[in-house]
């Protein structure tokens, strides 16, 4: 009997110990779970951009915000067993570039992936002003990079944001004046708290858009070149006998000059800075001002010959700057115009390839249930008009296939998750640049290949 006894207590403590080292290891999990950095993926659909506010620097947006993270708590468990996503680990973002206060709709849904890892997916639907400097020294060629600035309050050794599928503008919308440049740019930078004495990570969404000039071409650029053409023509008139009619022609286009310097100003925006406008008009001013003084000095010559061949040697100086002027003037706002046009288009082009990259690894074909599916089936009735919209214009836009990480590469059995903004992991082991900013152009570089898709991630392969 006392053997038994023995025997028991020995069990028993050795059943506590168990118990103790799985308390433990779960202790020190969580700890691990909570010290690691999350990846958040970010993914924008723009709705719509209007009221360009250029006096107050400011611009109304509205778009939806996707952003997407694993939630290894939640793993294998099932919709019905998750009462409260909020409760959970949250990104905690906010809007860092708005203009007072900003409409918010929010809405957490909670998906699985093929192997059983969970995927938190908050969807934002966000309306307000927000704040931009634009950008007006190339007015009316100019281009803006409207800026939407998330911020994360969480430090930068607690997060990470990596891109998610290609964010994208509602084609549907156009801005009147302006050229829209249907992609959108996606770039993450750390900012640093002076109070807090902590770096947040902040992810930066650039639309470009691009003034159409053919109204200010037109109704400014055009006129003023017009009374320009007006003073090498005096000196049609002879020197000798009709210098009062030259002096009175100068000064009445002077007048003009001035007077539609007022006109133009009085219909423009308050700019404060110099534009392509005011360089075109210091240029005529200061030649039509010059030919006057001119008119004027040839009062002080009493020769008739010396005067008749002064007068032809300035004319001829005049006439060679006034044109190189003009000639330098014209192609350099053509070069500009031409330069962001260019730009535009290089983006546009990046962005097609990008999309058509992904049509061709993912088959073209439904090889995975997105999470914008999930969320238009289990959206509130009152928000459904909404999330159409949201799912619409994702679908038209990309295939229906999610990397809300990044790439994997297959690692003694584990997954190891690497950032595609830097090209490699945190340890700088480098890996093939899929989903690159200059679309999809790498994607079966030597040593790698593609295993397959699943749900959230794309998985490749050593050979």
């Amino acid at each position: 009997m006392k053997f038994d006894i023995e025997n028991f207590a020995v069990k028993m403590n050795k059943g506590v110990a168990t118990i103790q080292n799985e308390v433990d290891n779960s202790e020190t999990k969580i700890q691990n779970l909570k010290s690691a950095v999350r990846h958040v993926a970010v993914r924008y659909v723009v709705k719509r951009i209007r009221e360009l506010d250029e006096e107050r620097d400011t611009f109304y947006a509205d778009f939806f915000l996707e952003t997407k993270w694993f939630e290894p708590e939640l793993n294998g468990k099932e919709n019905q067993d998750i009462k409260e996503l909020s409760s959970y680990w949250n990104p905690r973002l906010v809007v860092e570039n708005a203009l007072g206060a900003v409409e918010v709709e929010s809405e957490l849904l909670f998906s699985l992936d093929s192997g059983g890892k969970a995927i938190v997916t908050e969807l934002r639907h966000i309306k307000g002003n927000f704040l931009h400097n634009f950008e007006l020294g190339h007015f009316p060629l100019d281009t803006q990079e409207l800026e939407i600035i998330i911020k994360s309050e969480r430090s930068d050794n607690k997060l990470n944001f990596v891109r998610s599928e290609i964010s994208t503008i509602n084609r549907q919308f156009t801005l009147r004046d302006w050229k829209i440049n249907y992609c959108v740019d996606l770039t993450n930078k750390n900012v640093y708290d002076e109070i807090r004495s902590k770096s947040n990570p902040t992810v930066r969404a650039t639309i470009r858009i691009l003034r159409f000039p053919g109204f200010y071409i037109a109704n400014y650029f055009l006129p003023l070149f017009l009374i320009s053409l007006g003073i090498p023509m005096t000196f049609l008139l002879d020197v000798a006998t009709q210098t009062h009619v030259r002096l009175t022609l100068a000064f009445l286009m002077t007048l003009s000059m001035m007077i539609w310097k007022l006109l133009v100003t009085g219909s423009m925006p308050n700019i404060k800075t110099t534009t392509f406008l005011e360089v075109n008009f210091v240029i005529v001013f200061i030649s039509n001002i010059t030919v006057a003084a001119w008119h004027a000095m040839t009062y002080l010559i009493t020769d008739f010959n010396t005067k008749k061949q002064a007068d032809l040697y300035f004319m001829m100086v005049l006439l060679f700057f006034f044109t190189l002027s003009h000639v330098i003037f014209y192609t350099w706002m053509f070069a500009v115009f031409n330069d962001y046009d260019k730009t535009r288009k290089r983006a546009e082009a990046r962005f097609k390839v990008q999309i058509a990259r992904l049509k061709e690894i993912a088959g073209n074909t439904k090889m995975v249930q997105t999470s914008i599916s999930t969320a238009t089936s289990t959206k509130r009735q009152s928000d459904q008009s909404d999330n159409n919209e949201y799912t619409k214009l994702q679908h038209t836009e990309q295939p229906q296939v999610l990397a809300p990480y990044s790439l994997y590469e297959k690692t003694n059995d584990t997954d190891k998750l690497f950032d595609p903004s830097l090209g490699r992991d945190r340890n700088a082991d480098r890996v093939p640049k899929i989903l690159t900013d200059e679309g999809l152009k790498s994607d079966h570089r030597k040593g790698y290949k593609i295993d397959k898709i699943v749900t959230g991630s794309y998985r490749i392969n050593k050979l």
